[in-house]
């Protein structure tokens, strides 16, 4: 018996070792394969997902600006119903205003350029037909009242209607007031009648300009000598309306956009109220995106955009910021299966 140590046949060792040397290469073949395979599969999930987004962008673009157009059209409706409404009522200043406003966003307007056509018809067949030669005209310089103290009333009563019929509405209030005061009752429903005009008139000037306060204090006075026309009370609602807005302009952007809102549905055309209402959007937006409450930012970053601003990016951050800060539903975990059973109590649950 030979006890020694047994001899290992030299081949078979050698071919142990190549079976070995020739898996591994095979393992890391399999593996670099499975590697590049979920590499491929993840490209295409990637691609997929930055499609879906894609359509989703573009088709969210589709709807602004199809909301965006259908606001237009309806303001356009609206302020063109108005206008008919104006004509009816003699009311041809301020129907050419909302006229302007309709036809400087569609110049093509075809009902707009209608109704224009309309009031030059309306306004040219009130006027006095001209002679067929004019002849040259005289400058006439325009009566001044009398300062101090008033020795003729006649004379100065004659003076002020010319100042009325000029429309020198400031030298006529000046010059009324100077002789209700000096002949308190001469004449005086005539006096009050022409001061009731001059208020009216000059009050709608400037309460449509850049002098609002003082437009509406005018239109008071002219209230206290008389009922005011509905064009005069709209306006001096629109005049509320603004310097509503404008008082909170910059310190409260929601009050400040929920008075120009009802202003710019109403009166698009007044103190570029629907640019108002635009900025207070966009800053509300803005506010609440900086205190990434998204899901409000997008809400009214859409709004401004129905109206016309350009916060497109804003809305897909917004848009974005929201749906990761919405809740997903779904199932409940770690709760307890009811069994419509008691708890049992410490010495009942074992023997």
């Amino acid at each position: 018996m030979n006890d020694g140590p047994l001899n290992e046949d030299p081949l078979s060792t050698e071919d142990n070792t190549t079976e070995l040397n020739g898996t591994k290469p095979r393992e890391s073949r399999r593996v670099v394969r499975l590697i590049g395979l979920l590499l491929i599969i993840a490209s295409a999930l990637l691609a997929w997902y930055l499609l879906v987004i894609y359509l989703g962008w573009q088709n969210g673009q589709v709807l602004l600006e199809e909301k965006r157009a259908t606001t237009l059209t309806e303001q356009i409706n609206t302020q063109l119903d108005l206008a008919r409404q104006d004509i009816d009522a003699q009311k041809y200043q301020l129907a050419q205003r909302r006229i302007d406003w309709v036809l400087q966003r569609s110049p093509n307007q075809e009902t707009a350029q209608a109704l224009l056509l309309e009031i030059n018809t309306r306004q040219n067949q009130q006027s006095t037909p001209r002679p067929l030669t004019t002849p040259t005209a005289t400058p006439i310089p325009l009566p001044t009242p009398t300062p101090g103290l008033i020795s003729d009333p006649a004379d100065e009563l004659g003076r002020i209607r010319q100042l009325v019929n000029n429309e020198a509405w400031e030298d006529a209030l000046s010059a009324l007031i100077s002789f209700q005061l000096q002949y308190p009752s001469y004449e005086r429903p005539e006096t009050d009648r022409l001061m009731y005009a001059a208020y009216l008139a000059r009050g709608l000037e400037m309460i449509s300009g850049d002098q609002v306060t003082l437009g509406m204090a005018y239109l008071d006075e002219a209230e206290k000598l008389g009922d005011l026309p509905q064009e005069a009370q709209d306006y001096r609602l629109w005049a509320e309306l603004y310097l509503a807005g404008i008082a909170y302009y910059g310190v409260n952007w929601e009050i400040a956009a929920l008075n120009f809102r009802e202003l710019c549905l109403s009166a698009p055309f007044y103190q570029n109220s629907c640019d108002r209402l635009i900025e207070s959007l966009v800053n509300l937006g803005d506010q609440f995106a900086y205190l990434q409450e998204w899901c409000p930012a997008e809400s009214y970053y859409r709004e401004a955009s129905r109206w016309g601003a350009a916060v497109n990016d804003q809305i897909g951050q917004a848009t974005a910021g929201c749906a990761a800060a919405t809740p997903t539903p779904g199932a409940i975990t770690d709760t307890l299966t009811i069994t419509g059973t008691l708890p049992l109590s410490d010495t009942e649950s074992a023997p």
